[in-house]
């Protein structure tokens, strides 16, 4: 035994103490676990009994809603959400496990009991109400206004009865649910305050104990006077412990910056090594100049010569080790350790990284747009540059080639920086010093690896350009723009002067042609905002095909009477997603806008989703407008075909969109003008299709 051993009674206390820490680390673990579920459950529990409380008012007042909106079909599906919402959330609580332990008393079960018996009791008042507004809006689909409004003579208005049955149900059901609801949530936030305070019982015994365990440590570290070794190591494992806990890295060194051996893992799995016994900087620098100065400042430092948080100022804050960026801490113990701590900011660094280079690509983006005919003029002298150095890697260039070929490169490095290029401008400067050197000693020029350095910087930054801004853009920097009515001018006087130049002037008509498709691209905007005012959902239209070119002047008129093609879609076609979902479909329509070349005919389709064209309505409505005799039948393109005349429309009413029986005149007119043909299909409940053909001749006039 060495002179630092202890007696045998202060090992046998050393011993009792570690199980003393090691057992209040468990309660103290234990009861902060207790708390933790016990807080987070009656937060749990609070939010529910938030919700359903919301819900309830909710509920009531879309109850009374239903009497006066001003928009039934959006009201009842507001409604009947919140109900069933409601219903499952009060019943879903109450058999909760958790909560239920709040209701096993005999006032909790008085409440579950109250709870219960409202719910059976109102469901049949619900599911009357439901009904009654379902059947309502089936029977008069085109009638807004709230139930009230249903006894003013429409076609379709509710009884007495049903009226009683409502207002009952929305002025006094309705609060009723409410108040229940207000009970059932006080009672249980009521209970859940016992539970806190056993939590808070619990904290504060926890923190009671804790005391208790510090005092017991304190007391028997100054009774045995730890100072030997092997208290010195058990000290130091508890330190490390403790470390570990922390998730940083700590380790402490001496004046010789030697690691001592009692570190943290978190400090092994940072530097991806054992540091113990490592001179500190090591492991932080590869830089031999960075680990001068570093032993430089630390024997400032340990000699007392100099403040130590005056020398840790000057290090560096974050340094890069094992794939990690580390964050260094320093802490100065005593004039023979200074503790180290290291903290993982590989995250924070990649983020800060990847703002770095947003923020680069929106300014040179920017520069870019901002100065668009320098940054072609840039793009032209970067592939003139490299179909030069493509020439200089295939034979041996003169001495006054390599002074142009150097001057290319220089302009391109200063164009580069200007517009944000930096890589490109970094890989021009390399290039640019291989040159001079190798012309200056003789050497041979190694091109083909600068050249291709070059290239792929070059390419990888004009990517950023093209992501954003798109290939097209990119294409633009070579356009010519001419005003529009110059263009014209020149086409007349070359068909004037060159008749029998056809392939020229179909040459120059080209260039102001464009995609059938992008005649259409203003469609689906507009039937987004058509269905948006008049309360429809359609999913975005989609337009296949038309990558065909034609002239837009030729077709502007068609596309100026198509609009009404979209319109009728959208009012007539589209039903309200109410109806939608009684007819067992999608709450969203779907319309289609197909384009087609063939035969030497251009094919225009628009169909849609929705509920088709009633034909006993279209019979109806032609013989009141005399276009077909009492008695007399008609087989469905005739019928259809009258949807074409003047002053005939299946609305019931006019609207902005439509009634007046002028849309899909005007466009048959437009498309007889052009010397097509335009058909109608339609199948009751399940779409209907407009189908228009041109003749491509006549369509590139």
């Amino acid at each position: 035994m060495n002179e630092y051993a202890l007696p045998r009674y202060r090992r046998l206390r050393t011993g009792l103490l570690r199980t003393v820490i090691v057992a209040g680390f468990a309660v103290i673990l234990g009861g902060m676990l207790f708390a933790f579920r016990g807080v987070t459950q009656i937060l749990a529990m609070r939010e529910d009994l938030a919700r359903m409380t919301e819900n309830a008012s909710r509920l009531n007042s879309l109850s009374k809603d239903l009497l006066i909106t001003e928009n039934l079909f959006q009201t009842f599906d507001e409604w009947r959400e919140c109900r069933v919402g409601l219903e499952k959330d009060i019943v879903a609580f109450m058999e909760s496990a958790h909560e239920h332990l709040y209701l096993n008393t005999k006032e909790g079960k008085k409440q579950e009991t109250n709870t219960r018996t409202l719910l059976k009791l109102i469901a049949p008042k619900m599911d009357a109400v439901e009904n009654i507004t379902l059947y309502f809006i089936q029977r008069n689909p085109a009638f807004p206004s709230g139930l009230l409004d249903a006894s003013k003579g429409t076609a379709a208005t509710l009884t007495d009865e049903d009226i009683r049955t409502i207002k009952s149900f929305s002025l006094y059901i309705g609060d009723l649910l409410s108040v229940r609801v207000g009970n059932l949530s006080a009672y249980m936030i009521a209970k859940s305050q016992g539970v806190l305070s056993l939590v808070f019982f619990a904290l504060n015994g926890t923190a009671l104990f804790i005391f208790l365990v510090i005092m017991i440590v304190l007391r028997a570290l100054a009774a045995a006077q730890l100072l030997n070794e092997e208290n010195t190591e058990y000290l130091e494992s508890i330190l490390t412990a403790i470390y570990d806990i922390s998730g940083q890295g700590f380790l402490t060194y001496d004046p010789a910056l030697r690691v001592d051996t009692s570190i943290s893992r978190q400090s092994a799995r940072l530097l991806g090594q054992d540091p113990g016994n490592r001179n500190v900087e090591e492991l932080l620098w590869d830089d031999p100049v960075a680990r001068a100065d570093f032993k430089q400042g630390m024997g400032l430092v340990f000699s007392g010569k100099a403040k130590p948080e005056v020398v840790f100022d000057l290090f560096e804050k974050e340094v890069s080790a094992n794939g990690h960026y580390l964050r260094i801490n320093f802490r100065y113990l005593s004039p023979k350790r200074i503790m180290l701590a290291l903290t993982d900011m590989s995250r924070e660094h990649a983020l800060r990284e990847m703002v770095k280079k947003e923020e680069h690509r929106k300014t040179l983006i920017l520069k870019v747009v901002s100065n668009r005919l320098d940054f072609a003029a840039f793009i032209h002298e970067a592939k003139s540059l490299f179909a030069a150095l493509d020439d200089a890697a295939a034979r041996n260039l003169s001495t006054g080639e390599l002074e142009a070929l150097m001057r290319q490169v220089h302009t391109l490095k200063g164009n580069a920086g200007f517009f944000g290029f930096t890589e490109t401008a970094e890989a021009a400067h390399d290039l640019e010093y291989h040159i001079s050197d190798a012309k200056v000693l003789g050497l041979e020029i190694d091109v083909p690896r600068h050249r291709d350095a070059l290239r792929a910087r070059f390419d990888a930054e004009l990517r950023h350009i093209t992501d954003f801004l798109g290939e097209s853009w990119l294409g633009d920097l070579d356009t010519v723009h001419v005003p529009r009515t110059a263009f014209l001018d020149l086409e007349r006087e070359l068909a004037a002067r060159c008749k029998g130049e056809t392939a020229l002037l179909q040459r120059l008509r080209s260039f102001r042609s464009v995609p059938l498709r992008d005649l259409f691209a203003r469609y689906p905007s507009m039937v987004a905002d058509l269905a948006e005012k008049n309360g429809k959902l359609i999913n975005t239209v989609s337009v296949e095909g038309g990558d065909f070119r034609v002239l837009p002047d030729a077709f502007e008129p068609l596309m100026a009477a198509f609009v009404h093609v979209i319109r009728n879609i959208v009012d007539h076609g589209i039903e309200t997603p109410t109806d939608r979902e009684l007819a067992s479909k999608d709450r969203y329509g779907t319309v289609t806008i197909r384009l087609g070349k063939d035969a030497g005919m251009i094919h225009i389709r628009a169909e849609d989703d929705g509920r088709g064209i009633n034909l006993d309505d279209l019979a109806r409505k032609a013989r009141e407008k005399g276009l077909l005799a009492e008695g007399q039948g008609a087989d469905a393109q005739t019928l259809y075909g009258f949807l074409l005349s003047p002053g005939l429309s299946t609305a019931t009413e006019v609207t902005m969109l439509s009634g007046r029986g002028a849309g899909l005149p005007a466009v048959y007119e437009a498309v007889v003008s052009y010397g097509g043909t335009m058909k109608i299909t339609s199948t009751a409940g399940s779409g209907t299709g407009f189908d228009i053909f041109i003749p491509t001749k006549k369509g590139r006039k």
